[in-house]
């Protein structure tokens, strides 16, 4: 399967609309709920962390593989609020990350950069 981020953005506003609309939440209710998917990742990687360190464990959350699905599930529910609050700020995700990478690389001196294509579909680093 292959989804660009782009297809994604489009999915997941339609979706969000259903609830209401984007801008009825202002960025700090986006990120606190971003921020909340993010304690909710945490907390699941500290039980895995307690299983492999031999700790003590609640039965219940004992078994690493379904704590690792758990993790899983709540970095895409992170990603899909990170989607949205680029939504909500009206910028490209895609434009908005190779941009930062591509200014890191050339703080660092690094070669390494991510083609971003204007509309007129000109390439450039």
């Amino acid at each position: 399967m292959s989804l660009t981020y782009r297809e994604f953005s489009e999915i997941n506003k339609t979706r969000t609309v259903k609830f209401g609309p984007i801008e009825a939440w202002d960025i700090n209710q986006w990120l606190v709920a971003m921020v909340g998917e993010i304690g909710e990742a945490c907390n699941n990687a500290k039980k895995i962390n307690r299983i492999t360190a031999h700790y003590k464990t609640r039965p219940t959350e004992a078994d690493v593989y379904e704590l690792r699905q758990k993790l899983i599930n709540e970095l895409a529910d992170v990603d899909i609020y990170l989607d949205l609050i680029y939504t909500y700020l009206g910028v490209s995700r895609e434009r908005a990350i190779a941009r930062k990478f591509n200014a890191t690389s050339d703080e660092m001196g690094f070669p390494d950069k991510v083609a971003l294509v204007d509309s007129d579909g000109d390439v450039r680093l």
